[in-house]
């Protein structure tokens, strides 16, 4: 417990040290306030002041706060608030709705892809899928999707290997409806070169996922001797 809360206080004053550089480098003065509290913090879990509950959330605090500041450090507030201040609200309120909707059956979808695994709830998965995005927005390289894994099998107790090849099959899912788009405007509309030969290679690739995939499901023992063959 002793070494458990000296690598949380570590770890505290890790961000307390980030925040203090930020100060520094860009002159900010919310930097030394995030510092200074962070640096309370971390020495209080040095010495075993703090509980470990409250060790953890200020981790997760800190690491939300370093995101964000990463995020909107370089973004013209002024400017932003006059958007905001301009903005037709109403047609906010008509794209909320339908990305609420699209974030509905997504995650109806993704329950269907689960169901091998078992049945998981709707609010479940619509938590972690919410995460994921949430993640995948401040998060580089869609790590968001580590996440949205991670959430899910904590919260319902499945594998988080398992639940993470739902996502890999997601993503199949969605790069051949870009490509069945793709082909529309392909045959019906655009017809430049640059974008067929996109398409062509983009069609290769996923025929060539899509057979690895029923391959791997009919002719497992196949795949078992190649692997145990060359490891």
């Amino acid at each position: 417990m002793k070494r458990a809360n000296l690598w949380r206080g570590l770890f505290i004053l890790v961000i307390a040290g980030v925040f203090a550089y930020k100060y520094i480098q860009l002159g900010h003065l919310i930097y030394p306030i995030y510092a200074v509290s962070f640096g309370v913090l971390g020495l209080l879990s040095l010495i075993n002041r703090l509980p470990a509950r409250w060790q953890n959330l200020s981790i997760n605090i800190g690491i939300s706060l370093f995101f964000l500041d990463f995020v909107f450090a370089e973004i013209n507030l002024a400017e932003v608030a006059q958007a905001i201040i301009n903005a037709n609200y109403w047609l906010l309120l008509l794209s909320m709705a339908v990305m609420f909707i699209h974030i509905f059956f997504r995650t109806k979808r993704w329950q269907w892809l689960l169901k091998p695994m078992g049945d998981v709830a709707f609010w479940p998965a619509w938590r972690a899928l919410l995460i994921g995005i949430t993640g995948n927005t401040v998060l580089p390289a869609r790590a968001g999707e580590f996440l949205r894994a991670y959430v899910l099998g904590r919260s319902t107790g499945l594998s988080k290997t398992g639940v993470f090849a739902t996502l890999v099959v997601e993503r199949i899912f969605d790069g051949m409806t870009i490509l069945l788009v793709l082909l529309g405007v392909i045959v019906w509309g655009v017809r430049d070169q640059q974008l067929q030969t996109v398409g062509i290679l983009g069609g290769i690739f996923y025929v060539g996922i899509i057979v690895g995939l029923v391959v791997f499901m009919t002719k497992r023992h196949w795949v078992d001797a190649l692997v145990n063959k060359f490891l």
